[in-house]
């Protein structure tokens, strides 16, 4: 989402505002949990949400809202039933401080509930999406307007959705791309201050090599119309494990998209820069990264993005201004406030057997430390910030694609959320 729609959901916030990590906790020891994804923000509140895991062994969908210290409020889960897998995948705000959550499970498939700031429910609907993927991303513009990505019915087919605020479909987008064999994987979606969406993927066109892929971002403009489609590959001994990570556009439609490569010895996190015609303006790949996962920008067009257990920060122009490592886990969720430059604020989910490690961060990348959190030490610490050019060696293929109207419909849910029973401890950064 770009700053200048994330300028809505937040007032201008003073230097003042408190950065944290937070330990948060479920059932007995051993018991699994992971938190996969950051929402956005409204007034320094951060939904985190994952999934945790019982004594029948299957994972149940969860999330856990905090307030702008970092203190737990409410956590809420999802059961449709026993040795049913569940999880949720991303949320987001609106305007009005409402918070969206989406996910999968093996019953409703893809599914999406709103809850108020206090986290009782007020709508909830289900799309016969594809069981293990369901809804993967979740968006929401200025006006309410709601936009999910998900895994379709088809092998293969991905669907990108507009609703209004009262959940009314007001289009709805499938492709595949043509002769992909095994599925594609989904990604992220994101919007810009025009209201053209973005939606990242890859496949494989080769089943017979799981280690190949091709990392896809797609863009639509706010009334559905396909622009373009884009696909940064490497050459060589860089073809393998590519795969694709978020996008965002800044406040000009460039569109910086994450996503890895391989070159048989490391990894290589690569960040692609288009213009809003889908033109490569330049390819950079950092070397002390790894798989790349969310991007985020913020109202001063600065951009960061995650890559294994690293955060950057990064100028329009591919320069970054610091990079810091996050040695509690691997950074699958994140997400920006509405502040400009030094006055936002970096939320980050962590991946962390057994807890959730949830991080609130200064975006000038100062509150480096050791940290002891509940029972737990978990540090944060500067880190490499070398990025390599790569445009002579990337590719950039546009992929055909089978394009649709599908005609999937929302349904509403007879499942309740119940109290997660999550416990958490918070402890300010320096």
């Amino acid at each position: 989402m770009s700053g200048a729609l994330q300028a809505v959901f937040q007032n201008h916030r003073s230097s003042g505002e408190p950065s944290w990590v937070s330990l948060t906790a479920y059932g007995a020891t051993g018991y699994a949990q992971r938190a996969i994804s950051a929402s956005g923000v409204y007034s320094g509140n951060a939904v985190y949400g994952g999934y945790i895991r019982g004594a029948d062994a299957y994972d149940k969908a969860a999330f856990a809202f905090y307030n702008t210290s970092g203190t737990l409020q409410w956590s809420r889960s999802l059961n449709t039933g026993t040795y049913m897998s569940s999880a949720v995948k991303s949320s987001a705000f609106d305007s009005s401080g409402n918070v969206y959550v989406v996910g999968y499970d093996e019953t409703m498939k893809g599914w999406i509930y709103k809850l108020d700031s206090s986290g009782t429910t007020l709508s909830k609907y289900y799309i016969g999406f594809s069981t293990y993927d369901g809804i993967n991303d979740i968006k929401i513009d200025s006006s309410g307007n709601i936009y999910i990505f998900g895994k379709g019915s088809l092998s293969g087919q991905l669907v990108i959705m507009k609703l209004d605020s009262s959940f009314t479909i007001q289009w709805q987008r499938a492709y595949r791309i043509t002769g992909a064999s095994p599925a594609a994987v989904i990604g992220r979606i994101s919007v810009d201050a025009s209201g053209n969406v973005y939606g990242t993927f890859s496949y494989q066109t080769d089943g017979s090599d799981i280690y190949e892929g091709n990392p896809c971002v797609i863009k639509y403009n706010s009334s559905g119309t396909f622009q373009w489609i884009r696909s940064p590959s490497g050459t060589g001994l860089f073809k393998y494990v590519q795969s694709a990570g978020g996008a965002v556009a800044d406040s000009s439609g460039n569109v910086y998209f994450s996503s890895n490569t391989y070159d048989s010895a490391h990894s290589a996190p690569v960040i692609t820069k288009f213009n809003s015609s889908g033109t490569m303006q330049w390819c950079k790949y950092t070397t002390a990264g790894n798989y790349g996962y969310n991007m985020a920008i913020d109202s001063s067009d600065n951009i960061y993005f995650a890559q294994g257990d690293k955060i950057y920060k990064m100028t329009t122009a591919g320069v970054i201004t610091w990079a810091n490592t996050l040695t509690s886990g691997s950074a699958e969720g994140l997400t920006i406030d509405s502040g400009a430059g030094d006055l936002a604020s970096i939320y980050a989910s962590m991946y962390k057997p057994n807890n959730w490690v949830t991080w609130k961060l200064r975006s000038n990348g100062t509150g480096t430390g050791s940290y002891t959190v509940g029972s737990e030490t978990v540090s944060y610490v500067a880190a490499s910030t070398t990025m390599v050019d790569f445009t002579s060696t990337i590719v950039i293929n546009t992929p055909s694609f089978t394009s649709s109207t599908p005609s999937y419909t929302l349904t509403s849910s007879s499942y309740n959320l119940a109290d997660a029973g999550f416990t958490a401890s918070t402890t300010s950064l320096n």
